[in-house]
């Protein structure tokens, strides 16, 4: 079965994760160009072969100069940064069933990682290189 991806996330962690789960192509939504050769972009699917549109591409090259590798439990600590930001060290810990110290150690592991030295610019940097997702609402200026 060849399954094509149509989505408006340009993540390039999110369009790797994605690839890696077996779909057969991914197409952003506002890539008009490659929208107008969609019959082709079917026959390239269906012949086995992998399709990504030129702008998934772009992404992807961008995503591969900015690539920072974190490990399952860094991730994990940013996300619940992310999701609680008004959260305590303690209380994030807690979440992830750890001592608050040893959530610190994952902590300052992916701040380094990123080149970042606090909590709101760890947000901001993994979501610049697609370890999260952009905010939908970001606060008005």
């Amino acid at each position: 079965m060849a399954i094509l991806v149509i989505s408006m996330y340009v993540q390039p962690a999110l369009i790797q994760a994605v690839m890696d789960a077996g779909t057969s192509g991914y197409l952003l939504k506002d890539d008009v160009e490659a929208i107008q050769q969609f019959d082709k972009i079917i026959e390239t699917i269906t012949e086995q072969e992998v399709y990504y549109s030129p702008r998934t591409l772009e992404v992807l090259k961008t995503g591969q100069q900015n690539e920072v590798t974190l490990t399952r439990s860094e991730q994990e600590a940013l996300f619940l940064m992310a999701a609680h930001p008004n959260a305590t060290t303690a209380e994030l810990a807690q979440q992830m069933s750890m001592a608050a110290s040893t959530f610190r150690n994952h902590q300052s592991a992916a701040y380094l990682k990123l080149g970042v030295s606090n909590r709101s610019a760890a947000i901001e940097r993994a979501r610049q290189v697609g370890l999260l997702p952009r905010d939908p609402n970001p606060p008005e200026s």
